[in-house]
C-alpha cells in the first residue's frame, strides 16, 4: 500500500509539471497576448482596490471573473485557484487584492529565465527587432549624409542592445546539471555567480554554449558518488563564475570534486596514443594537465551518453582559442577542480582606446 501511494504522489508530481510545462509553451507562443494582459490584470487589480467599499462589490467581483477566466486559458491553475477561491469569499479586502498580485509576480519571478518578463517591470513592453532592421536602419543614416561619428555613435549604441545576461544566454543550465547527476545517482547543487552581466551574445554564445562540457566532466568525472566523498557533504557542489577582469571576460567552472591525477593524465594520454611514454616523462604537472584538450582524450574506457568520446573539452579549447582567449586549470585531488577561461573583452579594449 505504501508503495502504491508513493508512486501515485509521483505520478501526481509528473502531472502537475506536464501542464506547467504546456502552460509555459502557451505563453511563450502568444508572448504579445500574455503581456497585453498582464498589463491589463494588473490595472484592473488596482482599479478593484478603489472599489471595494461599493454594496455587494458587483465591479470587484466581476475584474475577478475576468482575470480567472484570462488566465485559465493559459491554464495557469494556480493563479485560477486563488482567485476562485476569493470569488467564493462574500466580500474581497484589500489585503485578498494584495494576495493575488503577489500570487501573479511569485510565478514571473519563478519562471523569469523563460519567460523574459521582469517582475519588477510587468507592464513594460517588448518589440520584435530582427537584423535586418538594424541594417536598414545603418543604410538609412549612411544615406542621408550621417557623420563619422553618428555612425560610431549607432555601432556603439547597437552592441549595447545586442547585449544580454549571461543567465539568458546560458539557459537553465542547474537543471541539466542536476538531471545528468540523478541519471549517474550523484546529487548536486550548481550555482551560477555573476549571471546578471551582459555580455556580446553574437560573440560569446558559441562559448557559452560550449560550457555544458564542463559541466558534465564536473558531473561524470569530478564529483564522487555521496558514499565516496569522505568528509565533504554528500550534496557536491558544481559553480560557474562569470566576472570583468580589467579588459577581460573570465568564466570559471569548477567543482568540490576528487581533482585530477595528472600521473593517470599521462598514463591515458599514452595509452590512447596521444603522447609517447618519453613524452609523458618528460611533461610537467601543468603541461600534462593540458592533454586533456587534445582530441581523443578521455579517461572513460567506453562511449556514454554523457562523454567518453574524447572530443567535448576539445571543442571548448577550439572556441577559446578562436576568440583569442586562454584556458587555464586549477586542480586539487581530493579537493576539486576549476578550469578558468579568459576571454579579451573588444568592447572593453575599444572604450579604452575611445578615452586614450
Amino acid at each position: 500500500m505504501l508503495l502504491t501511494l508513493t508512486d501515485a504522489t509521483h505520478v501526481a508530481h509528473m502531472e502537475s509539471e506536464a501542464k506547467l510545462s504546456q502552460s509555459l509553451v502557451k505563453i511563450l507562443q502568444a508572448q504579445v497576448n500574455f503581456r497585453s494582459l498582464l498589463s491589463e490584470s494588473f490595472h484592473d487589480l488596482e482599479r478593484a482596490k478603489d472599489l471595494l467599499h461599493e454594496p455587494g462589490q458587483a465591479s470587484v467581483k466581476m475584474i475577478l471573473h475576468t482575470l480567472k477566466g484570462n488566465f485559465s486559458s493559459f491554464g495557469l491553475e494556480d493563479i485560477v485557484h486563488a482567485v476562485h477561491h476569493l470569488e467564493d469569499q462574500a466580500e474581497a479586502s484589500l489585503v485578498d487584492i494584495e494576495g493575488i498580485i503577489q500570487i501573479i509576480h511569485l510565478f514571473l519571478d519563478v519562471h523569469k529565465d523563460i519567460l523574459k518578463i521582469d517582475p519588477a517591470f510587468p507592464h513594460q513592453k517588448s518589440y520584435r527587432i530582427h537584423d535586418h532592421h538594424f541594417h536598414g536602419l545603418g543604410d538609412r543614416l549612411k544615406h542621408h549624409g550621417a557623420t563619422p561619428a553618428l555612425l560610431s555613435s549607432y555601432s556603439d549604441w547597437l552592441g549595447e542592445i545586442k547585449q544580454v545576461s549571461f543567465d539568458e544566454l546560458i539557459g537553465p543550465i542547474a537543471k541539466k546539471a542536476r538531471r545528468l547527476g540523478e541519471n549517474l545517482g550523484k546529487n548536486l547543487l550548481l550555482t551560477v555567480e555573476g549571471g546578471q552581466l551582459k555580455i556580446d551574445s553574437d560573440r560569446m554564445q558559441s562559448l557559452v554554449h560550449s560550457l555544458i562540457h564542463l559541466v558534465r566532466n564536473s558531473v561524470d568525472h569530478g564529483l564522487e558518488f555521496a558514499k565516496e566523498r569522505g568528509s565533504k557533504s554528500e550534496l557536491g557542489q558544481i559553480h560557474i563564475r562569470v566576472q570583468h577582469l580589467q579588459n577581460s571576460l573570465q568564466i570559471e567552472v569548477g567543482d568540490d570534486g576528487r581533482g585530477i591525477d595528472p600521473k593517470l593524465v599521462k598514463s591515458v594520454a599514452v595509452e590512447r596514443g596521444i603522447v609517447s611514454p618519453l613524452e609523458a616523462e618528460q611533461l610537467s604537472d601543468d603541461q600534462a594537465l593540458k592533454l586533456i584538450f587534445r582530441v581523443g582524450f578521455s579517461t572513460r574506457s567506453e562511449v556514454t551518453s554523457i562523454s567518453g568520446r574524447g572530443v567535448g573539452m576539445s571543442a571548448i579549447e577550439a572556441v577559446v582559442r578562436e576568440l583569442g582567449g586562454q584556458i587555464a586549470i586549477d586542480t586539487k585531488l581530493g579537493c576539486g577542480t576549476s578550469v578558468r577561461i579568459t576571454i579579451p573583452d573588444i568592447a572593453m579594449g575599444k572604450l579604452q582606446r575611445k578615452v586614450g
